[in-house]
């Protein structure tokens, strides 16, 4: 459940909206109007996308680990795999795995449990390996889903359909803001840091296999396709 601090600022926001009517009322320390259309996507890894490419970067981080487990497929079948690349593909599944699950999801969103800064800084290296998303973007959207669960605003809501709740609405442009869902990780000073350079992890997440003796990129890719796979952010 979203925190009652959180809860309350949301609540503000809504009521705001369904009083006025005023789409362009600024509410607390929100820096954007609400309602207002969006606009460029935020930075992603200290890079600003354009709407444009912003969707083309989604769909690549979906589409290529995919394709990559195709072709990870014929190489076995050809015998080009061998046991180090499944070894590989298990070894970085299971720390991007739960660097989703218990980084992202469990300690950065919903606060369940502390961690030293170095444990808190490698879980979420690792749950950036994953391609969902920067960190505080990841926990924005998913405290936003929770406090309007299958309601107008949810971001990935089923109401609008299996495709869309799984990876239709990243296509998005538009991302929760931080200011209203989780103004307190934008003063922590690990979060910001694996945020900003979400980017460097994402490329150390597809190159790490190379030296180690797998195919180009094979084997992180397809450990990020499964992370994808089974673990969505609407959980």
């Amino acid at each position: 459940m979203a925190d009652p601090d959180m809860r309350r600022r949301v609540s503000s926001v809504i009521a705001h909206r369904r009083a006025s009517g005023d789409e362009l009322r600024r509410v607390g320390p929100a820096t954007h109007p609400l309602g207002t259309p969006a606009g460029p996507p935020g930075p992603i890894g200290g890079l600003r996308l354009s709407p444009a490419l912003h969707k083309a970067a989604v769909l690549g981080a979906v589409v290529v680990p995919f394709l990559a487990t195709g072709v990870a497929i014929v190489q076995l079948w050809q015998w080009a795999v061998g046991w180090s690349d499944l070894i590989l593909v298990v070894a970085l599944y299971v720390p991007i795995t739960l660097g989703i699950m218990a980084g992202f999801h469990r300690m950065l969103t919903h606060r369940s449990f502390r961690a030293h800064p170095v444990v808190r800084g490698a879980l979420l290296i690792s749950g950036s390996m994953a391609v969902q998303g920067p960190a505080i973007t990841w926990a924005a959207n998913h405290l936003k889903h929770h406090a309007l669960a299958d309601k107008p605003g949810d971001p990935h809501s089923p109401v609008e359909g299996l495709i869309h709740a799984h990876l239709g609405w990243l296509l998005r442009e538009k991302n929760a803001d931080p200011n209203i869902y989780c103004r307190h990780l934008l003063t922590d000073p690990v979060v910001v840091f694996v945020h900003r350079t979400s980017v460097i992890w994402v490329a150390l997440s597809l190159l790490i296999p190379s030296p180690l003796g797998a195919g180009p990129a094979c084997s992180g890719a397809v450990s990020c396709a499964c992370s994808l796979c089974t673990t969505s952010p609407g959980a």
